[in-house]
């Protein structure tokens, strides 16, 4: 270890940490036929966490009666009448609520990094013909999950190295597909990869990011909130909504579109918020 490696370890032993928060919209399988596949990081130093979690409460706490209940995007935006009454009578509540809740994103300390993989590309590249039951083993038909993974674990080793810190990844959990995301942590610090691949970055990551959390739904965690509207609302502006979904009027949907891409830590030299995976 030299002696910018040293100061930089033991600048991080001074708890300078970071929270990567990850969720996800759209199928990953290559065998179902959705076009796009999303994942949503959400980067919270560890003593904002706090002024996040408190926002996030007094909005619930106004609008919904109850500090601890989940905001949870699908069921905000297509199922308002069975999950959040209280909004819907009247109606208007749910414009004032999102409103709100725009403004907050707007003004609290957070960073973004949206990921999504185009399917279709990923499909004619590979020359895969998605059916039922496919499980061709020279692919992996989870591979839009893996791209966009380790593309997230990547820029947050990249993220704390520039920041000098240390982090955690917390990760809205897949039910029954969690060890996936440990086994892409895991790749993440080898190197080299898989076909004598270079991985320049797994010193960082094995030093820098310490910890692995995989949280139910059931957790009220302000973090993954975030994620999951980054997710969510990302997934509805890439593809529309051809299944006539939606309850809540779309330009809702941009405007927090807009407001989650303002707060975009990603380095794209496109210039574009978003950053396509392939």
């Amino acid at each position: 270890m030299d002696i910018k490696q040293l100061l930089d370890y033991n600048i991080c032993r001074k708890n300078i940490k970071y929270y990567l928060f990850i969720d996800e919209s759209g199928e990953s399988c290559l065998n179902y036929l959705g076009s796009k596949f999303v994942l949503a990081t959400v980067i919270i130093k560890q003593e904002d966490f706090i002024i996040i979690e408190g926002y996030l409460r007094l909005l619930k706490k106004r609008f919904l009666g109850d500090d601890f209940k989940l905001i949870h995007t699908t069921d905000l935006f297509e199922r308002p009448y069975q999950n959040y009454r209280k909004l819907v009578k009247p109606r208007s509540r749910i414009s004032y609520f999102i409103n709100e809740l725009n403004s907050i994103l707007l003004n609290i300390p957070y960073k973004t990094g949206i990921y999504f993989v185009d399917k279709n590309k990923l499909r004619t590249k590979l020359s895969y013909v998605p059916r039922k039951k496919n499980k061709n083993p020279s692919v992996n038909i989870d591979l839009s999950y893996e791209l966009c993974s380790l593309e997230a674990i990547k820029d947050f080793a990249k993220f704390l190295v520039s920041e000098k810190a240390s982090g955690e990844i917390v990760i809205e959990s897949r039910q029954h597909q969690d060890g996936t995301f440990v086994k892409y942590f895991d790749l993440s610090k080898k190197n080299p990869l898989p076909g004598n691949i270079v991985n320049p970055l797994a010193v960082e990551v094995r030093e820098r990011i310490h910890t692995l959390t995989i949280s139910t739904k059931k957790v009220v965690n302000g973090g993954l909130e975030i994620a999951d509207i980054c997710s969510y609302v990302t997934y509805r502006s890439l593809i529309g909504d051809p299944g006539n979904r939606l309850k809540i009027q779309e330009y809702h949907l941009k405007t927090l579109f807009a407001t989650i891409k303002k707060n975009s830590y990603l380095v794209i030299p496109s210039g574009r918020k978003i950053k396509e995976v392939t």
